[in-house]
């Protein structure tokens, strides 16, 4: 992706479909970290096997392999104690398989 930060990390999520059961309400949410450089354009590569499964935010101690070919949504959230003001420009995000 190529953006432009304040220097806050921010997390990336993919939700996925579940490979066990497709089409269920049970779909995967797998979480990156990035943290772009205070307002410098950058290009970041947050490879798949840098994400981490999640539920409702805390990692999982057992990881599963992402369902790549399905996903569902990305979001970008940023990483925050309390309620502050953020800048994070996003100018594109492609995914890439470098398999």
């Amino acid at each position: 992706l190529k953006t432009r930060g304040d220097g806050r990390k921010y997390i990336i999520s993919l939700k996925t479909e579940n490979w066990v059961l497709p089409s269920s309400q049970s779909d995967d949410m797998y979480q990156g970290y990035i943290q772009p450089k205070e307002g410098e354009w950058q290009e970041i590569i947050l490879p798949f096997d840098k994400f981490l499964l999640t539920w409702k935010g805390k990692v999982l101690n057992e990881q599963s392999i992402m369902n790549r070919r399905n996903v569902i949504s990305l979001s970008v959230a940023t990483v925050a104690d309390k309620e502050e003001s953020f800048s994070l420009d996003i100018q594109w995000i492609k995914a890439c398989n470098f398999d």
